[in-house]
């Protein structure tokens, strides 16, 4: 710990997780747009689980954002399955 500073050394083992953390956000959003063409859960949780994906995806090409905002456009327009097929797309080839 550095004590000048208070805060944790950077650790090696968060940089191998990036990729992991990105498929886990992409299944997070899957089961979100699940839940909400399902009606279990509404846009706001959609559209919260894509911000979290949208910050990692835009040091990605692909999807790239022009597929991104058409899911964002998607949920702007309360298309709940258009969303999820979109999301869904790209979540099957992870």
């Amino acid at each position: 710990m550095n004590e000048a500073s208070g805060a944790e050394p950077p650790r090696i083992d968060v940089f191998f997780s990036t990729p992991a953390a990105r498929e886990d956000r992409w299944r997070e959003l899957a089961d979100s747009a699940q839940a909400w063409t399902a009606g279990t859960a509404d846009r706001a949780a959609f559209e919260a689980a894509l911000d979290e994906v949208a910050t990692i995806e835009e040091f990605h090409a692909y999807p790239g954002p022009h597929l991104m905002a058409a899911r964002r456009n998607r949920a702007e327009s309360d298309d709940a399955s258009g969303a999820a097929v979109l999301t869904w797309r790209f979540s099957a080839r992870y």
